[in-house]
């Protein structure tokens, strides 16, 4: 889909508005982002979710074309033409066998260069033991507890790939980032720490591929996400939808 259908979209949405407020927002890697793509954005006020994983060494590890080369330039030109025209964007980052023991790194680098707000999300997929890489595991089956948590009924006989997050350094990422945060940031930047895997399209976030992301499990399955804001609270996804723009998109992601 290129421009000219989201252009039509835009057109039938103010047509058949009918007095109410729509507002869009977008997610992409950025790499085919052009003056064009964010002219258009501004005009209409989209709110656009940029995916990186960090700076260029962690970023390449697996963000590659499908002719398996690496993305980050094409991704910060996409972040430079943003901010030219003024385009609000936040910061997704996939947190991944390759960056999870890199938070701060992330963290900073993209306080440096980003938008000042940052989204982590784990990537976890399970593959059948015995099978090739690529043959996914169907996700686990909830059951829902007497204290009202569901929890995943996990079938023996499933692993994770090798560049899925693993539990401890997903969780000390996200822990340092925080504690980093809230002692030096807070106010002037906004972050959002997940604290279960996005449901998503089959990912193909893998050495040798590009593509959506997809989560299926992980060790830190918990309640929703909590997110820090700058007025120094910590809410959440009820209170969250006060904030315009800040609740993570946890269905797609480039």
């Amino acid at each position: 889909m290129g421009l000219d259908f989201f252009q039509r979209a835009v057109a039938y949405q103010q047509k058949h508005a009918d007095g109410k407020t729509i507002k869009n927002a977008f997610q992409t890697n950025g790499t085919l982002l052009d003056d064009e793509w964010c002219a258009f954005f501004k005009q209409h006020d989209f709110l656009i979710g940029l995916s990186i994983d960090g700076p260029r060494h962690l970023h390449d590890k697996y963000r590659v074309d499908k002719k398996g080369k690496p993305t980050f330039d094409q991704v910060m030109r996409g972040m430079r033409l943003l901010k030219k025209h003024q385009v609000q964007f936040n910061n997704l980052v996939v947190v991944n066998r390759a960056n999870q023991n890199h938070p701060l790194e992330v963290y900073n680098f993209l306080k440096e260069h980003g938008s000042g707000f940052m989204q982590f999300i784990p990537l976890v997929e399970r593959i059948e033991n015995g099978q090739g890489p690529l043959d996914f595991a169907e996700p686990p089956v909830l059951h829902r507890t007497g204290s009202g948590l569901s929890l995943p009924i996990i079938k023996t006989g499933a692993s994770v790939t090798e560049w899925s997050v693993q539990p401890e350094p997903y969780g000390n990422f996200l822990i340092k980032i925080f504690d980093h945060w809230v002692r030096h940031d807070v106010g002037r930047g906004r972050i959002a720490l997940q604290g279960r895997p996005a449901k998503t399209r089959r990912h193909r976030h893998r050495p040798g591929a590009s593509g959506d992301c997809q989560s299926r499990r992980t060790a830190a399955w918990g309640r929703p996400f909590a997110t820090a804001l700058p007025d120094r609270a910590v809410h959440g996804p009820r209170e969250r939808q006060l904030h315009r723009g800040v609740a993570p998109e946890a269905a797609r992601c480039g």
